[in-house]
């Protein structure tokens, strides 16, 4: 058979065909080749390909490329099954070395007369090179291409447009090297189709970097529509999937019911991995399976595996100077739904974020369950990048649960990782905004790894900028997590570490009610209630074996208009630890509201601020109750007397009770810079105290062990010391815990600096049925060396019915000093 039966110029007819105006100088050379492949056929020392031609095999204008199987597609000792290497620009000389093509309309690696085999070549099984050219369509169908000695597949194209490239129903399996590799260069393109094929086993047997399934690499392309659709991507050496753009634009990036597992047995390494420098991308990643994606050099130690279920990689070039490409480029994956990723070595699913990149894409109803480097991982790790991305959302199905939750369950590490780090000397920020809704997070465990910050968070949200002021700063903006399920975790539900220059700004963890017109509903989620408010439709975070929230801010960072409202903190260790610590005077705001802290083994609240760190914090309408120590907890550090810290704030209508110990213990620096607004005199508009309930706790319902000002009005003390009844008796010890304000400024023994005044305001409280002192103060100097003074203003309060005194004062020390005005006149 004469390789012109390949060649026809009707693209409507697949059948074979002689040109009938083919010339006879492409009539003699065709003959040529095929009496030279024929003579080598089955040759022990081939070192040939099975069939090869260039331009001077091809000498017509208009070529339609067809090939069908062919024996000399496979067993090759020494070659590849079929090599193709079109020019359409001719070299130099007259005439030209090598003539140019000027068009080649298609190339059809299709069945239509036969399975196309190109297997067990001890090169590639198929080699296509086109460049300088236009096409109609680049098409491989139903072929085989697997055991070959290197690639599966290599097309390779360089300065060519092609309509269509299609690479459907076809198995690349067992080969050394990548299953596919599919490069191009100045490619323009419009639509990219990768369809139903298997790409397995591949590059088992080697641990080059970059090895594939498929490898997609193009470099400055332009791209319309590229679907990944419906491949199977397993047991391959390096990544299942490796996705490689420069400089290249893609409409829309489309991957749909892939399934790429059990990849990266050779190194660290993907299930897929999409890796875009200078590239402009906007697409869907749906129903897809990854799972078991891991390399594990030592199957004694789970701790060394490593490999992602999808890695998704942007950034910039960088310049010969050292600098960054100038300019942003975007990532806008607008769905990645319906996804598995599970049992992964890495994190399930990594979104890299680089310099000058930004990243947009809303992250729903996906599956990331027992992944080694957690659930979710966003990290945006240099200067001038970006992300705003939804996790979850707000749609219900017709049995009104979210129809958009994520399940991010039993991953080591955390659950999801927000990270951002801007420490270069590059004066840009990083910035990022991330919202969470409805998502069920559970079971995350601790990776027991030095080498990373994680222990079982459900939650984990960084942000570190660089210590030089005048550098960029890593910026967390008005984020929102919201109606999610945080449970079962084995360190914090959530856990925010907000170091050096960074900033969070306008953070909501919760629902914002209405609370004057609570039929109105809550912001933003779609929802009204009628004539009703309904309580913790925020959060639910429980049963974590850290705190529920854990909230740290320290060095130069920011913190303000953080807001908790409306959640649930039950059965974890502190129902939420909140801590600013370190420098520059910054002061930080945060307004908790609606929320229950109930039966967590520590304190329901826990507020501490360090060194030199300013927080004003107003609570309002919590339930604070049944907590296993303190209900609220303020600690303070100073490490010498230069120090400043404090704590302010107005807290109204709270309900603190039935707490193990104090319902309220200030142990840190009150009211220094904004007052320690304790209960306020009056009603709201629906005729509600503005005061609080301090309720039949343990010890103390009030405790004071620091200097400073803090102001008490309009509160409800009662029934505190529950703790303090003598067995023997069943009477209260008076001489124990229990009073209803107990002020010990300078208690010997306590871990920070409470030199200095301390000044109280008590008014219009009602204190009644403590089991011991309805009010005692206690001065003393610390070790008997240092000053202390007490000033008490008390006018208009209700001190009754105590199991011991109304009022014990006790002064101890040579510079301990109390000094009490009872009344306002």
């Amino acid at each position: 058979m004469s390789l012109r039966g390949f060649f026809s110029r009707n693209t409507d007819s697949h059948r074979r065909r002689k040109n009938a105006s083919t010339s006879p100088a492409l009539s003699s050379r065709a003959e040529y080749l095929e009496d030279r492949v024929l003579l080598s056929v089955d040759s022990p020392t081939l070192i040939n390909h099975g069939i090869s031609f260039n331009n001077l095999n091809v000498l017509d204008s208009n070529i339609f490329f067809y090939a069908v199987n062919n024996p000399r597609f496979s067993n090759n000792v020494g070659g590849s099954g079929l090599n193709v290497q079109l020019d359409g620009a001719q070299t130099l000389g007259n005439p030209p070395a090598t003539p140019a093509i000027p068009q080649l309309n298609s190339v059809n690696l299709s069945p239509a007369l036969g399975p196309l085999v190109f297997n067990n070549n001890a090169n590639t099984g198929a080699s296509l090179t086109l460049q300088n050219m236009t096409l109609d369509s680049l098409i491989v169908d139903a072929a085989q291409f697997n055991s070959n000695g290197r690639a599966g597949l290599i097309i390779n194209l360089t300065n060519v447009t092609v309509d269509n490239i299609i690479i459907a129903n076809s198995n690349f399996l067992n080969n050394a090297n990548d299953g596919l590799c599919l490069i191009g260069s100045n490619v323009n393109t419009k639509n990219i189709q990768i369809l139903n094929n298997n790409f397995s086993a591949n590059s088992r047997t080697t641990t080059t970097s970059g090895n594939a399934g498929a490898l997609l690499r193009f470099s400055d392309s332009r791209i319309g529509q590229f679907s990944i659709n419906g491949n199977t991507f397993t047991d391959n050496g390096g990544h299942g999937l490796h996705l490689d753009l420069d400089n290249t634009s893609v409409s829309n990036l489309e991957m749909n019911l892939n399934s790429a597992n059990v990849n990266a047995r050779n190194g660290n390494f993907a299930g897929a991995f999409l890796d875009f420098q200078d590239s402009d991308v906007g697409g869907t990643i749906t129903n897809n399976n990854f799972g078991g994606n891991r390399f594990q050099p030592n199957p004694f130690n789970p701790n060394l595996t490593q490999g992602e279920g999808l890695l998704v990689q942007t950034r910039r070039s960088i310049l010969p100077d050292g600098s960054v490409s100038p300019g942003l480029r975007n990532l806008q994956l607008d769905t990645v739904r319906g996804n598995s990723f599970t049992t992964n070595g890495g994190a399930g699913l990594m979104f890299d974020i680089g310099q000058n990149t930004t990243l947009r894409s809303n992250i729903s109803a996906n599956n990331m369950l027992q992944n080694g480097r957690t659930g979710l991982t966003i990290q945006a790790k240099d200067t001038q990048d970006a992300f705003d991305v939804q996790i979850g959302g707000t749609t219900l199905d017709s049995q009104n649960n979210s129809a958009d939750a994520n399940t991010i369950t039993g991953n080591r590490g955390a659950g999801v990782v927000v990270s951002l780090d801007d420490t270069s000397s590059v004066l840009g920020n990083t910035t990022g905004r991330f919202r969470m809704f409805n998502n069920v997070i559970s079971n995350n465990v601790n990776d027991n790894l030095l080498s990373t910050e994680f222990a079982g968070e459900g939650l984990f949200v960084r942000a570190r900028g660089s210590v030089a002021l005048t550098n960029g700063a890593a910026r967390l903006l008005n984020s929102r997590i919201d109606g999610n399920t945080i449970e079962g975790n084995a360190g914090s539900g959530m856990l925010f570490d907000i170091s050096e220059d960074s900033e969070v700004i306008d953070l909501l963890i919760g629902d914002e009610a209405d609370p004057v017109n609570p039929n109105e509903g809550f912001e933003g989620d779609g929802f009204i209630f009628e004539n009703q408010f309904i309580r913790n439709s925020g959060n639910v975070v429980r049963n974590n074996l850290g705190d529920g929230l854990n909230f740290l801010r320290r060095d130069a960072a920011l913190a303000q208009n953080v807001r908790v409202l409306d959640n649930l903190f039950e059965g974890n260790a502190n129902g939420v630890s909140y801590t600013v610590r370190n420098l520059d005077n910054v002061v930080n705001t945060l307004d908790f509201a609606y929320n229950d802290l109930v039966n967590n083994t520590s304190n329901g609240l826990q507020l501490a601020t360090q060194i030199d760190a300013i927080l004003i914090a107003d609570l309002d309408r919590n339930l604070i109750s049944g907590n296993g120590l303190d209900g609220i907890l303020t600690l303070g550090f100073e490490g010498d007397s230069t120090d400043f810290e404090t704590l302010g704030g107005t807290w109204t209508r709270n309900t603190i009770q039935d707490n193990q110990l104090h319902g309220v213990a200030i142990n840190g620096v009150p009211g220094v810079v904004s007052t320690l607004q304790i209960g306020l005199l009056g009603t709201d508009s629906m005729g509600a105290s503005l005061g609080n309930l301090i309720n039949g706790n343990g010890d103390d319902g009030v405790e004071i062990n620091a200097p400073g000002v803090v102001r008490f009005e309009n509160n409800l003390v009662t029934f505190n010391g529950q703790n303090n009844i003598n067995p023997v008796t069943g009477l209260p010890d008076v001489h124990g815990d229990g009073k209803g304000f107990d002020i010990n400024l300078n208690d010997v023994g306590l871990p920070f600096n409470t030199s200095g005044d301390l000044n109280v305001y008590l008014g219009f409280n009602v204190v009644e049925g403590n089991f011991g002192d309805g009010l005692e103060i206690v001065t003393r100097d610390s070790n008997l060396t240092t000053f202390a003074e007490v000033e008490l203003l008390a006018y208009g309060n209700i001190i009754d019915l105590n199991a011991g005194r109304g009022v014990d004062i006790l002064n101890a020390g040579d510079d301990a000093d109390t000094y009490v005005v009872f009344g306002d006149g």
